[in-house]
């Protein structure tokens, strides 16, 4: 199976919350998703008309096995600058990576997901 790929520009950020330390950023709404297509991470960033807006409060595709980027656009100091949480409610993702990017810079890049050593 391919994995599932995050593409989070912050300013651009899966699940229905963000959680800073002292407050709650709900996501209903604002995500965005493009089938993968085997997409590199700099062809994703590169293809602003092929965004397509998600119905859901949470992105639902059932039991599929094609792979998708998924974004959350933020707004300046809307997420905390300290740490933060990004929570996926779903047990049976086995590869999630997650990019941050702040001014167009990549600034952040972590893996998830059941095939993913915890030490990762």
């Amino acid at each position: 199976m391919r994995p599932i790929k995050l593409i989070v520009l912050l300013c651009v950020l899966l699940s229905n919350t963000a959680l800073g330390l002292s407050h709650e950023v709900s996501l209903a709404g604002r995500w965005q998703f493009i089938p993968d297509n085997n997409l590199s991470l700099d062809q994703v960033r590169n293809m602003e008309s092929a965004w397509q807006q998600s119905k859901w409060q949470a992105p639902n595709f059932g039991y599929d096995a094609n792979p998708y980027w998924f974004r959350i656009r933020f707004k300046s100091g809307e997420v905390p600058e300290e740490s933060w949480v990004f929570w996926i409610h779903n047990g049976l993702l086995s590869n999630v990576q997650f990019y941050v990017f702040q001014q167009g810079i990549l600034t952040s890049k972590q893996a998830a997901g059941n095939n993913i050593p915890v030490s990762q």
